[in-house]
């Protein structure tokens, strides 16, 4: 896995990183930055670490699966504010916390807006450990609900299409995120 190409990521945006580098030279070299590989998943070439996941699973067999991505991340670092398709987050090491909201702008307009202005306040630099202090303690007066929870190593979170997440790791983490149709 030395020579997967991942994004070297410095802030809490990880969809705007540009730097890349291998796995073997972030891991040897780079301190203080996370990183995450994004590849379309292929059923006929799975990426090496995929015979150790048994499928089909109660959550999806390979054929549902979409793309996947691998994970390491620092203390204190995170994801801020996003929505994307169903995916299953799945804690190999470490300990994050989750804060998720319907953010579905054909079922939730509410939270959709909440999600539109949130990526406005925190843009490209900004950090997920103050959108956890400054805004979770707001949340439940901008949304219907706020579903809060705590994942260990070994954890599987999903999370539906339509909600919005976010992350704050707690530790260290490294894991993997497969999203599905």
């Amino acid at each position: 896995m030395g020579s997967y190409i991942c994004k070297i990521i410095e802030d809490s945006r990880p969809a705007y990183a540009k730097d890349q580098t291998t796995l073997k030279f972030y891991f040897e070299k780079l301190k203080n930055v996370s990183t995450l590989t994004l590849e379309p998943f292929n059923p006929k070439k799975p990426p090496l670490f995929y015979k150790d996941i048994k499928t089909p699973n109660p959550f999806f067999t390979t054929k549902d699966i979409q793309r996947f991505f691998f994970f390491h991340s620092i203390k204190d670092a995170g994801t801020l504010p996003h929505i994307h398709g169903n995916a299953f987050n799945i804690l190999q090491e470490g300990q994050k916390e989750w804060v998720f909201y319907d953010a579905s702008k054909t079922h939730n307009l509410n939270g959709y807006n909440t999600l539109q202005a949130s990526n406005k306040k925190y843009p490209q630099g900004t950090h997920a450990k103050d959108w956890f202090k400054k805004e979770v303690p707001k949340l439940p007066n901008k949304v219907d609900a706020v579903f809060c929870c705590t994942q260990e190593a070994g954890d599987i979170v999903f999370i539906p299409n339509g909600y919005c997440h976010a992350v704050l790791n707690k530790s260290e983490v490294m894991g993997i995120v497969f999203e599905t149709h």
